[in-house]
């Protein structure tokens, strides 16, 4: 089975490289999942364009990542828990206690 490969932000150009450096300004890193959905501009960008979208909801940032940490938990997703962690921590500013708790 082909399997996509995550792309390195350094090797990539074009849209890629644009929403790379949009996803890097923005977290500071280009996390694993996005670069694997790099292979496709158009699947990175609707992801972003999503997102971006639901963060003009009603829940508030840290809210939802609270959300998302204990989605992450009853899922098992290590991924997830780490990707959400690093998000709470570093960009929404959530409580470090509830951090360790999730």
């Amino acid at each position: 089975m082909t399997r996509l490969t995550a792309l390195n932000p350094e090797e990539v150009t074009g849209k890629t490289k644009d929403l790379f450096n949009a996803v890097q300004a923005k977290l500071g890193v280009v996390p694993n999942m996005m670069r694997t959905m790099g292979n496709s501009p158009a699947v990175l960008e609707g992801y972003l364009n999503l997102s971006g979208a639901l963060s003009h909801g009603k829940l508030s940032a840290k809210t939802g990542e609270l959300i998302a940490l204990a989605v992450s938990e009853s899922n098992s997703c290590d991924y997830c828990l780490a990707a959400h962690t690093f998000i709470g921590e570093k960009l929404v500013k959530a409580d470090p206690a509830v951090l360790k708790v999730c």
